[in-house]
Order: C-alpha cells, then structure tokens, then sequence
C-alpha cells in the first residue's frame, strides 16, 4: 500500500509512545482514525496529548455497535486484555479497518487471531519514512528515542532490525 492509509483503529500505546518521542504529526498518514470510546478516555488522562487529537482532525470517537459490545466483553473475559485494548479490536472487527495500531503483543495476537491485520508504533514510524512524511535521521531518532525515553518496551536488538529495514528501503 503506497500514500495514506484510508482507515486505522488505534489503541491507547501508539499515541502515547509517538507523543513521548516527538513524532505524533505521523498519524497524519492515516486518513481517517477511529478509536473507541475507552481508548478515549484512557487518552483524555493524558491532557496534552487529547489536545494534539483534538487538533488533528483526522481521530473519531465511534461508539461500539450491540455485537462489538458483546465482543468486548468476551476479549476481556476470554483474552485478559484491558477493556480499550478490547474495544479498540472490536471496534476493528465492526468497522473493518485497513489495520489496528497497537503496541501490545496480547493486543496484537489476539487482533490477528480475528483476522484484523495488525501494526505497532515501529511500523507506523517505518511508513513514515517510506512515504517522506520523516527523514531518515528523523525515523532512526525515534526509534533510538522509543529504547530511551518512551514508555514502550522495546529491545536494543528490535531497534536494530528496524533500520535496518530502512536500509533495506533505500537499497
């Protein structure tokens, strides 16, 4: 897929961990976000960041339909995830999205356990690059940035594999 992204679903995580390192203009890959009323909340304690989504003009809230209510509940009762984590796969699997950003691994195995096609922060950051929106200075910074001062757990070995698959990009 080249250009923007027509439509994601976005978790708690990667607006918190893009926030933390400096790169959150990146969402601006996405035409449209969408993000359940939990995800929200959990994004609202965080003041500044739910005034940069504000600004952003491409995040909606979307309420969950009667089925991914119900899904909800069974991914928190069935999966253990936390209910944004939850909403944010059901709200997936009501609205079909092109992909679900999120950066927890039981959040990504459950999603792809569904079928929902699933990417974390890193790779966000990665088509940031590809598509120009970030130099590759830019994107090697973030991803040193996300090791050192984010919130995300990530390994040194991880960081690694991601530019090197910028230089695989470019060559």
């Amino acid at each position: 897929m080249v250009g923007k992204i027509r439509r994601a679903v976005f978790d708690t995580g990667p607006f918190i961990h893009l926030n933390e390192i400096g790169c959150f203009n990146v969402i601006s890959l996405f035409n449209e976000i969408l993000i359940p009323p939990e995800v929200f909340l959990e994004i609202n304690k965080k003041i500044t960041l739910s005034r940069k989504l504000d600004s952003s003009g491409n995040v909606s809230v979307v309420d969950l339909d009667g089925k991914a209510k119900d899904m909800s509940v069974l991914i928190v009762n069935q999966y253990f995830l936390d209910l944004g984590e939850a909403e944010a796969i059901a709200l997936s699997l009501q609205k079909n999205p092109d992909v679900f950003i999120t950066d927890d691994l039981e959040a990504r195995v459950t999603a792809k356990h569904f079928g929902v096609e699933v990417h974390g922060t890193i790779g966000v950051l990665l088509r940031a690059y590809r598509e120009k929106l970030l130099s590759k200075e830019d994107v090697i910074a973030g991803m040193s940035a996300l090791y050192d001062r984010s919130s995300l757990f990530v390994t040194k070995d991880l960081v690694r594999w991601a530019i090197a698959q910028i230089d695989e990009f470019e060559g």
